[in-house]
């Protein structure tokens, strides 16, 4: 299949094969940058300046002063800035890589900011005991932010631009997570580190600006609560907690009426889960334009479609991909609504069926890459005028 690159959006890329039919892969995190009036391929890659290591290819870009250790500049992809500077290092020994700069700032502790293009972050390796048991950094901009459960979220006139998340911690073997306690004092704001006991070292803190709402998924504990900033979504059932899930996908570039001829998510596991059978219920949000989540209530009061499916997983691998079953159906009755416009939300919810395990994707909060994400091939409504109409209608989305 061939990209149709005029059909590029902040958040997706689409394909055509030889039959006509269009393939597009939507995330809920930017993975172009605007340039002259196009959406352009991200390159993450640092690029070393007289007095900074900066990127200027992604669609949120930094900027990293070679002479103030621990401090960095974010450009939001709406071209908003936001300065973070560490405080109390030493300001030692800053090296670069491809995209990553490290700073030895603490005594066996270090600052490593990654750029990936779609986030960036700001990860404080341990390398042994005798490390701070705090970590404290200012942060300057004209956004305004708050503390919110351990995120720091930035607004632009009420509007949400983004967050830096709450700082996990996870020691080499991957395998145990805690977070830290986040605390606030005007600008000023401090991870402190809860007990590392049972952790082996190095041990990571992990605090990632997104772009994108941690709240387009959510894990439900059937009946009781939901839960809008898990690591890692739940499919299936543990700890006699029956979960459901809801998965929201934002600017479905697809036009009312489409055929929709396949419509798959993708999952990337978190943890190795051997030994186990998941079996869950699809269906999907019956509105024109899903909302992001937000309650137990929101969530509990949605009215699913008609169409439903399920499905069945084995064991999973960590970090390994795995697909939903075909949703195809579901989708489709969605853009069959009167009202459905190319450019809407669509939400996918899931229950369990009559498992009595569970499966761990990656969320939104653990990093937007990671995430789940959704592709749907279809093919345009007759009459709609062949690809010169819909790279009109769909530019610049």
């Amino acid at each position: 299949m061939n990209e149709l690159v005029a059909l590029r959006t902040k958040t997706s890329k689409s394909y055509q094969g030889e039959d006509g039919r269009i393939t597009s892969v939507f995330n809920n995190y930017p993975i172009h940058y605007h340039k002259d009036g196009k959406w352009e391929e991200t390159n993450p890659y640092l690029v070393s300046g007289k007095t900074a290591y900066t990127c200027d290819t992604a669609p949120i870009k930094v900027e990293i002063p070679k002479d103030i250790a621990g401090k960095f500049d974010i450009t939001t992809s709406l071209g908003d800035k936001i300065g973070i500077k560490y405080l109390g290092g030493r300001g030692e020994s800053i090296s670069k890589s491809k995209n990553i700069v490290k700073s030895s700032l603490w005594t066996n502790a270090s600052l490593n900011i990654i750029n990936l293009g779609s986030s960036v972050k700001d990860i404080i390796t341990l390398t042994e005991q005798g490390h701070p048991n705090s970590f404290s950094f200012d942060i300057d901009t004209d956004l305004d932010c708050k503390l919110s459960r351990g995120n720091i979220e930035f607004f632009k006139n009420k509007v949400f631009v983004g967050k830096l998340c709450r700082p996990f911690i996870e020691d080499v073997k991957n395998q145990k997570d805690r977070f830290c306690k986040v605390t606030q004092s005007g600008n000023r704001f401090t991870f402190t580190l809860p007990s590392l006991k049972e952790l082996e070292y190095p041990i990571v803190i992990d605090p990632t600006y997104n772009e994108g709402q941690s709240t387009d998924d959510c894990d439900e504990n059937a009946g009781t609560s939901i839960d809008l900033t898990s690591l890692n979504l739940h499919l299936g059932r543990s700890s006699s907690i029956n979960w459901n899930n809801g998965l929201r996908f934002n600017n479905i570039t697809i036009p009312q009426g489409s055929t929709i001829n396949s419509a798959v998510i993708s999952f990337k596991a978190r943890y190795d889960q051997t030994n186990t059978t998941v079996d869950i219920d699809y269906w999907g949000d019956d509105v024109d334009d899903a909302s992001t989540f937000s309650t137990y209530t929101d969530y509990d009061n949605r009215t699913k479609t008609t169409a439903t499916t399920s499905q069945t997983f084995g064991a999973w691998t960590a970090n390994s991909t795995y697909s939903s079953t075909e949703l195809k159906t579901i989708v489709q009755e969605i853009v069959n609504r009167g009202s459905w416009s190319s450019g809407n939300s669509i939400a996918i919810l899931t229950s369990r069926k009559t498992t009595w395990y569970v499966q761990q994707p990656y969320s939104y909060d653990y990093s937007s890459a990671n995430a789940p994400y959704i592709v749907i091939t279809h093919t345009p409504p007759a009459g709609g005028g062949g690809n010169m109409t819909l790279n009109t209608k769909f530019w610049g989305a």
